[in-house]
């Protein structure tokens, strides 16, 4: 059969001649490059696989209760579970049901499921807090700063028959501003006017209910009571 000068090179032959000597170093070049593509593959295939296996279980923030769309999550709506989650999952999951407290949802939410980054708004597009201005002791504002959590208390009547309860949790600090600006129309002697976000007009409601009810203490919030109306769980 002859070759061709695709498949063949042209040699000297000792007795004078010319000769024809297959071409090889093409075919091995081939066979290489067949191998690493098949063993870039094999790689690709075992990544693929790490990324879906279950890893060892650790606990992991799930939802006690039913949520809605748009609920504001608090100690109470959480708990922790241990679960094996793929390392894909487990990227956007949360260890701690405490780094969730305030968070909000984008979508709803059965109880015990998983509450990971997909479900959650973003920090920057979560629902605007409602403004609302109540009078507190001076010596409970000094140290307040924006963006603080703090819990409302409201203390009704006088001496042995005085009365104090919890009215909110978590509410946030959005400014601490000069007598006068309050619900009641200005500042006594020894307090100021402290401007607090809420979430919703039950709490709005609440704020100014109280502010005509009796005095309010404001002090710093434990970010795992969670926020609300009234005392929180436990």
């Amino acid at each position: 059969m002859t070759a061709t000068a695709a498949d063949a090179r042209v040699g000297s032959d000792p007795g004078g001649g010319l000769r024809v000597l297959p071409r090889r170093a093409r075919a091995n070049s081939r066979a290489v490059a067949g191998g690493l593509a098949v063993a870039l593959a094999v790689v690709l295939v075992f990544a693929a696989w790490l990324t879906t296996r279950p890893g060892r279980p650790e606990p992991y923030a799930v939802t006690r209760v039913p949520l809605a769309a748009g609920a504001r999550m608090s100690a109470a709506d959480l708990t922790t579970r241990r679960l094996s989650l793929p390392p894909s999952v487990a990227s956007s999951a949360y260890p701690a049901a405490a780094d969730l407290i305030g968070r909000v949802l984008a979508v709803p939410l059965r109880a015990g499921q998983l509450v990971a980054g997909p479900e959650l708004t973003p920090i920057g597009e979560q629902p605007g807090l409602r403004p609302v201005s109540v009078e507190a002791p001076s010596s409970e504002l000094a140290d307040l700063e924006p963006g603080q959590p703090v819990d409302v208390f409201l203390t009704t009547g006088s001496g042995a028959g005085a009365h104090t309860a919890l009215i909110l949790r978590g509410a946030e600090v959005i400014r601490v501003t000069a007598p006068g600006g309050g619900l009641l129309g200005g500042g006594g002697a020894g307090s100021d006017v402290v401007v607090l976000g809420v979430t919703d007009l039950s709490e709005v409601e609440t704020l100014v209910a109280a502010a005509h009810a009796g005095s309010l203490d404001v002090v710093v919030a434990e970010p795992s009571d969670g926020s609300g109306v009234g005392p929180g769980p436990g």
